[in-house]
């Protein structure tokens, strides 16, 4: 099994399976672009823009879907049990979970986030919905 090195925005260094890494897009073009072969123990890929939690969460929803095809998902299908699960995390979490998703190119990953934040509009007068986005984009 081979592994990469992620690295944290926060400087956390997470060592995944190279199969798991490559759900991102981005990463993948990453790998793509400079390659494995060289890489030393010291070696790892930046990831700037994403803190160690959501990293952290990230390598677990790809883990879990490691072997699930690589499908853009109908915005309105539902998720599964596992992933309401999930996604009960925090509206902070929740938020950079999405940005993560979409900064990495997790297709699967954002639209299964999204899906979460549009059943918790289901049902709120627009003005619960206002308060809940200003908590979710501040």
């Amino acid at each position: 099994m081979s592994t990469i090195k992620l690295k944290s925005s926060d400087g956390v260094i997470f060592e995944v399976d190279l199969q798991i890494a490559k759900r991102s897009k981005m990463i993948e073009q990453m790998i793509a672009v400079l390659g494995t072969d060289d890489l030393d123990e010291n070696d790892y890929f930046p990831l700037p823009n994403v803190t160690s939690p959501i990293l952290e969460l990230f390598i677990e929803w790809c883990t879990h879907h490691k072997n699930d095809s690589l499908v853009e998902r109908d915005d309105t299908e539902t998720v599964s049990e596992w992933d309401e699960n999930f996604f009960k995390v925090n509206t902070d979490n929740l938020k950079e979970l999405i940005l993560a998703a979409n900064y990495l190119d997790v297709t699967e990953l954002l639209s299964a986030a999204c899906v979460q934040v549009a059943k918790k509009f289901a049902g709120k007068t627009p003005e619960q919905i206002k308060i809940y986005w200003n908590n979710l984009t501040s």
